[in-house]
């Protein structure tokens, strides 16, 4: 799954525009995904979706953590 996290957006832009909001209403994480992926265009795409995981867990720790401190 995470080789083909790269492709997504080009395919989806190729799709069209209810194509994106669509994944977004049914699958925010992927949606996630594939937005953070984007940041890594200097990688082929199938290189992609581990950083773009790996910054998503990243981000998800910080927040939990935040959320953790705050509520304490």
């Amino acid at each position: 799954m995470t080789q083909t996290i790269g492709y997504m957006s080009p395919v989806l832009d190729a799709a069209g525009k209810g194509a994106r909001l669509d994944t977004w209403k049914v699958a925010p994480p992927m949606g996630v995904m594939m937005t953070l992926s984007d940041l890594f265009f200097f990688l082929p795409p199938n290189k992609r979706g581990l950083p773009a995981l790996t910054l998503l867990t990243g981000l998800i720790a910080a927040v939990t953590a935040v959320a953790v401190a705050f509520l304490s």
